[in-house]
């Protein structure tokens, strides 16, 4: 009877291992694995959500970045004079000139470079007069409505007699007549274009 107990315990516990092994290979290892892609699933989807909420922040930022830079080309698009008027702001550029008291000694405009939705005029000036009269020449092109670049400036002593400035008599500092080399770029809507 004991050989039978022998016997019979190996007969028991033999197919509890092989059933034992066979759920483990079977069934734990490969649920195992279908939980780790779940769980790999679940922390991907999890940082995708983390991240659309950073990129939803990154996007309003964006968003009203591109609103401010329309604001700002709708802006600049209603300063530019259209092709047709450059020439009227071409006579203000010029009154601004006498007004200040320099004497110009050139003023070429050059034809307009087409851009995509402007034209760029070129304008070459020279002027002549103290350095408080060129002063303030620069200061009413800065006045001027319309959007202008100032591409290069030279500013040279005049070789000569020195004056003096000052008015009512006062006693003022003397000052040489300087020589101003300016280009200046235009920008203008091409006429019948719509924003």
């Amino acid at each position: 009877m004991k050989a039978f107990n022998k016997r019979g315990s190996w007969i028991v516990t033999i197919p509890v291992i092989l059933v034992s092994v066979a759920y483990l290979y079977f069934f734990f290892l490969p649920s195992k694995r279908k939980i780790a892609a779940v769980r790999a699933e679940i922390a991907a989807k999890q940082a995708y959500l983390s991240e659309a909420v950073t990129r939803a922040a990154e996007i309003h930022e964006v968003e009203t970045e591109l609103a401010g830079a329309q604001a700002y080309r709708r802006q600049c698009r209603a300063d530019c004079p259209h092709s047709g008027d450059v020439g009227r702001l071409f006579g203000e550029i010029n009154r601004r000139a006498r007004q200040s008291g320099v004497d110009l000694t050139r003023f070429e405009p050059n034809p307009a470079e087409e851009l995509a939705s402007l034209d760029r005029i070129a304008l070459r000036m020279g002027s002549q007069g103290s350095f408080a009269q060129v002063f303030e020449l620069l200061r009413g092109l800065e006045e001027l409505s319309a959007p202008l670049w100032i591409d290069s400036f030279r500013l040279t002593a005049r070789r000569g007699p020195v004056g003096m400035i000052g008015s009512g008599g006062t006693t003022a500092m003397p000052s040489a007549r300087v020589e101003s080399e300016l280009s200046l770029a235009i920008f203008a809507t091409k006429d019948g274009d719509s924003d």
